[in-house]
């Protein structure tokens, strides 16, 4: 979204009395007198894996750095990348929402690995990899300190033999991450999902309290 304008506020995105969710986007060069990138009302929305210029808005994985443009004086908004004759790699390549994939890798749509990039190209495919997490009951209520109990899954989407490692986080009542498990060097066979059961996972005596 880039090189817009408004009369008053949100000259690339103005929101009001809408909660929206605001992924892989890239916010560049709009202009409004009063909050030219994004303006949104009291409604707490949910940005990442944005690149917004002038920075902030708090959100897992968002920046604020020149994406890099090919040639955006000519309406050209592909990202630079070196390996298709560019000066230099925009910081946008590979750095979209991990759970999105580009459904091809070349020099006109997704570039870099098949992690979503930011911006208007990539994307666009299921995940290569799915991971699940299945609780023994619900809902799951746990005291600081606990351990609840739950299956594990992983399910390769490709038609090739894959080696991962899995990481899995938690988001907090007070907005931090925890790292609840780690999964390294798994081998899953094309089409094939793995199950992992019983998994325990121990709730630290620091977690705080809610839902």
């Amino acid at each position: 979204i880039v090189g817009n304008n408004a009369d008053v506020r949100g000259g690339g995105l103005y929101s009001e009395s809408s909660v929206i969710t605001f992924k892989n986007n890239i916010m560049w060069e709009n202009s409004a007198p009063d909050h030219p990138e994004i303006w949104i009302d009291y409604r707490n929305p949910l940005i990442e894996y944005c690149n917004i210029q002038g920075g902030g808005w708090e959100g897992e994985g968002n920046i604020d750095i020149n994406p890099q443009f090919r040639d955006i004086y000519n309406g050209d908004y592909h990202l630079k990348f070196e390996y298709c004759g560019d000066d230099l790699n925009s910081p946008c390549i590979d750095a979209g929402d991990p759970s999105i994939y580009d459904s091809e890798v070349n020099c006109n749509w997704g570039l870099g690995q098949y992690r979503s990039d930011m911006g208007a190209y990539g994307g666009g495919s299921q995940p290569i990899i799915t991971v699940g997490m299945m609780p023994d009951n619900f809902p799951v209520v746990v005291p600081a300190g606990g351990s609840f109990t739950y299956e594990g899954s992983l399910t390769n989407h490709t038609e090739e033999e894959m080696n991962v490692d899995v990481w899995i986080r938690v988001r907090t009542p007070d907005g931090n991450y925890i790292e609840i498990n780690r999964w390294q060097n798994l081998t899953v066979a094309p089409g094939e999902t793995n199950t992992y059961y019983p998994v325990v996972q121990d709730i630290p005596e620091s977690a705080p309290s809610g839902d």
